[in-house]
């Protein structure tokens, strides 16, 4: 987890960013965390992916899920987006920078210390 403890944001209690949170990311092409994907987003895009964040962070963890395993999540992120305000985005976006900024700094990068090639790869000879 980013952090302990829930956040509140506007009407919206958010879960802490998990080692799961960041797998849902990857699965929804949330950008704004995984850093894959397009550099230049369309303020659709954004919104997308704000809103989804929201979502998946405040819903029931088990609708969360069900909703990866049949399909139905962009639907449930439509009807969850009817009840956001716009003046709840720039918090949500200000949270997401934070949670950003803390799994960069918590990120490791593992490389190996023996130096190899696809020359001397495996299998190779």
């Amino acid at each position: 987890m980013v952090e302990p403890g829930e956040r509140q944001i506007g009407c919206i209690k958010l879960r802490p960013f998990s080692y799961g949170s960041m797998q849902l990311a990857y699965l929804f092409k949330l950008s704004l965390f995984t850093g894959e994907g397009d550099t230049e987003q369309t303020a659709e895009e954004k919104q997308r992916q704000i809103v989804t964040f929201a979502w998946m962070q405040s819903a029931p963890i088990d609708e969360v899920v069900a909703a990866v395993h049949d399909g139905s999540a962009e639907t449930r992120v439509l009807k969850f987006s009817l009840g956001i305000t716009f003046d709840t985005i720039p918090e949500l976006m200000a949270e997401i920078n934070r949670i950003g900024e803390m799994v960069s700094a918590s990120s490791v990068r593992a490389e190996s210390k023996y130096p190899s090639s696809e020359d001397d790869a495996p299998g190779k000879s």
